[in-house]
């Protein structure tokens, strides 16, 4: 049985001190011209530089936030609640949350906070707060494909890829529209689609596998997920702007000067891609450990991998470079080893 959903979409955006940022984000989801209902759920992780009030400002000035019938306002002991609909997009709706205390610093989860949206919702777009959607037609064009294509779990665009110069990269997957195989997604890594290209059914955001569930980043493997459920569909059309190596981005946090947080990043990859390997029953190995074979012999250097995992990957995909390389390495290890 159909079951009826009271939003066609529900985009979810997290944000953190983002206040610089956040207005083109807004300003994308209110932009949309679609012809089913949006909502557009805004979680504020209890940032510190002002965001919030730019986040309310922006809701009071543009949303009907005195329609009794349909916007409310609601205290909760995690934060406040705020929701309303679009003066003029009447298909456009916000629900704000912004919490009190930030959880990211307390490893909690803010998914809970979402759920009476996301749950009424049939497909879920992605979006954080720092980057942007640039098509008004963006999620006419994904949802109308998903809409005619039941099989296909999962929409992806191309993307401007922004850096805190301002300079724009063109990141195009494909020229042509087509569907994406795993195996691609795979060896294209985290960054090969930008998160807030992304269009998902609700139903596979639902469904999370114990190596999605150990992940340390959300996006790559729900991009996995989607080519393992179905099919993941690419349009060639640039619809958004991805924010890059900025103060505060994910990329410059993790993959920037703290070679530390790097280590421990690929680290916890290895670790889920290992599970997403056995999950599998070793179908995509070669895709795995294509992808991570740059990081086992600087892990192994550090003492993060061991000699069987590293030997493992170089037995599965290494070339004759790889082979020198760990021979090299693994004396390192035995002389360091029999000095200590």
């Amino acid at each position: 049985m159909a079951t009826n959903y009271k939003y066609t979409v529900c985009t979810r955006c997290f944000t953190y001190n983002q206040k610089q940022y956040i207005l083109d984000a807004l300003n994308g989801f209110v932009m949309q011209e679609i012809s089913f209902p949006v909502v557009s759920v805004i979680v504020d992780d209890a940032s510190t530089d002002g965001e919030q009030e730019v986040i309310l400002d922006f809701f009071n000035e543009n949303f009907d936030t005195h329609n009794s019938e349909v916007a409310y306002k609601e205290d909760a002991d995690y934060g406040t609640i705020y929701y309303a609909q679009h003066r003029g997009n009447k298909n456009c709706f916000f629900a704000i949350v912004l919490l009190k205390e930030n959880h990211y610093s307390q490893k909690k989860s803010k998914l809970l906070y979402i759920t009476r949206w996301q749950d009424n919702a049939k497909y879920i777009a992605l979006c954080e707060g720092d980057d942007y959607w640039t098509d008004s037609l963006k999620l006419q064009k994904q949802i109308a494909f998903l809409e005619m294509n039941p099989n296909c779990c999962m929409a992806a665009c191309s993307a401007y890829w922004k850096d805190e110069s301002g300079s724009l990269t063109e990141k195009v997957v494909s020229n042509v529209e087509r569907e994406l195989s795993t195996e691609e997604v795979i060896l294209g890594g985290g960054g090969y689609l930008s998160t807030c290209t992304l269009v998902m059914r609700g139903s596979l955001a639902r469904v999370v596998p114990k190596w999605r569930a150990i992940a340390n980043v959300g996006d790559y493997p729900l991009q996995i997920q989607g080519t393992l459920y179905g099919t993941l569909h690419y349009l060639p059309d640039i619809m958004v702007v991805y924010r890059w190596k900025h103060k505060g981005s994910w990329t410059n946090k993790y993959l920037g000067e703290d070679l530390q947080m790097t280590y421990l990043h690929r680290k916890a990859e290895v670790e889920w891609m290992t599970e997403l390997d056995r999950a599998t029953h070793h179908l995509f190995q070669k895709a795995i450990y294509g992808h991570l074979r740059p990081y086992y012999p600087v892990l192994y250097r550090k003492k993060m991998v061991s000699t069987r995992e590293y030997l493992h990957s170089v037995l599965l995909v290494g070339g004759y470079a790889d082979y020198r390389s760990f021979l090299k390495n693994f004396v390192k290890h035995l002389i360091h080893y029999n000095t200590e």
